[in-house]
């Protein structure tokens, strides 16, 4: 009796009181166009942000419609919009905004020993983004330790050597 519409084919449900729940997925974003939402929630934001253009011409227009808010959740995925969205919790600019921290540890059903456990398992990269929720610089990217690597000055003397043949990849 409370619900008065439901079809699994357009992933909605309609309520007696006028609320819909709605399912939309972030490969096509363009199907938010057109809607306006009170509430919307983002799951897996690490993922699905990767776009920024889906929070800038889709989501946000449609929450403005509405006057709306967002939760967005998720595993943290490099420095990506989902990061740059958590890190406007920070920013005086944004007081509209709030982020919340959750590493695996403030979670009371994981015992500590799993935690431990997975510290002395997986790459230390992996850790830092899975279970202490942390957004790495490079989390997103194939080569890892750049910043290191670059230093220095590029001595004129062999700047062009005869016979050389000089490649760089960016």
């Amino acid at each position: 009796e409370v619900i008065t519409y439901k079809s699994d084919a357009e992933l909605r449900i309609e309520f007696g009181n006028g609320s819909v729940i709605q399912f939309f997925s972030a490969e096509n974003y363009d199907a938010i166009r057109g809607n306006g939402f009170h509430f919307l929630c983002i799951d897996e934001a690490g993922d699905a942000l990767r776009d920024p253009k889906m929070w800038t011409d889709a989501i946000r227009p449609a929450l403005s419609d509405k006057n709306g808010h967002a939760l967005i959740i998720g595993t943290p995925k490099g420095r990506n919009q989902f990061f740059h969205l958590f890190a406007r919790g920070e920013d005086e600019q944004h007081p509209e905004w709030e982020q919340f921290h959750a590493p695996s540890s403030a979670n009371p059903y994981m015992p500590k020993s799993e935690i431990e456990t997975a510290k002395n398992e997986v790459p230390d990269d992996t850790f830092q983004q899975e279970y202490a929720a942390k957004f790495l610089a490079e989390a997103a990217g194939v080569f890892k330790g750049i910043d290191a690597c670059i230093h220095g000055e590029l001595d004129p003397e062999y700047a062009r050597v005869e016979g050389h043949t000089y490649v760089v990849g960016w």
